[in-house]
């Protein structure tokens, strides 16, 4: 047993076997309400309406055997230990404008990205403007793609080109160390 910090994605669905997992491990965590990164319309077109993922950070003592318990109950799991050693491993974090993750993901996957998650939030910056009279917050998009060292690279480099010829879109990128832990059980059905 470790005191690490985990980050945990699944689909929506499974919250009930996160919150089991959370209780029985006595872990304080943090739950995140997302989507996947595919489009929309790609969904559609499978007719798999519900891409919801959540994301749920914790950090805490877990030995592997109540990870598989979790694997066991999940379907479409992925974890990984986040911060530590330097390995090659990254979590690269992209908050950006809300509107323009799709165009973010977009680039990751023309530049060696599979996939990531996609998280909807605010900014606690400065108030934003005024619209019709009343105070709007900074809607933000996170992106979440766990890579190599050199696609982490890449990304922020490309990425940083993209935003640069948009007058109305500002974000920011950054990478984590990722010692990746393990996709388990992934059913795309």
């Amino acid at each position: 047993m470790t005191n690490e910090f985990y980050v945990v994605i699944t689909k929506a669905t499974n919250q009930k076997h996160i919150d089991e997992f959370n209780n029985d491990n006595k872990l304080n965590g943090v739950l995140f309400y997302g989507r996947g990164s595919l489009s929309k319309s790609f969904w559609d077109f499978l007719g798999l309406r519900d891409n919801s993922k959540i994301l749920y950070a914790f950090r805490g003592n877990v030995q592997e055997s109540n990870l598989n318990q979790l694997d066991s109950k999940c379907k479409d799991l992925f974890i990984s230990k986040v911060g530590g050693n330097m390995s090659k491993e990254k979590l690269f974090v992209c908050i950006i404008n809300s509107g323009f993750a799709d165009e973010v993901m977009d680039i990751a996957r023309n530049n060696g990205a599979t996939g990531g998650t996609i998280l909807d939030g605010r900014g606690t910056g400065r108030v934003s403007d005024m619209l019709m009279g009343s105070t709007v917050d900074s809607a933000k998009e996170v992106v979440l793609i766990f890579c190599n060292e050199q696609t982490a690279k890449l990304l922020e480099e490309k990425i940083e080109e993209h935003i640069s010829t948009k007058a109305s879109v500002s974000g920011i990128c950054f990478t984590l160390n990722a010692k990746l832990f393990k996709e388990l059980n992934v059913d795309n059905k």
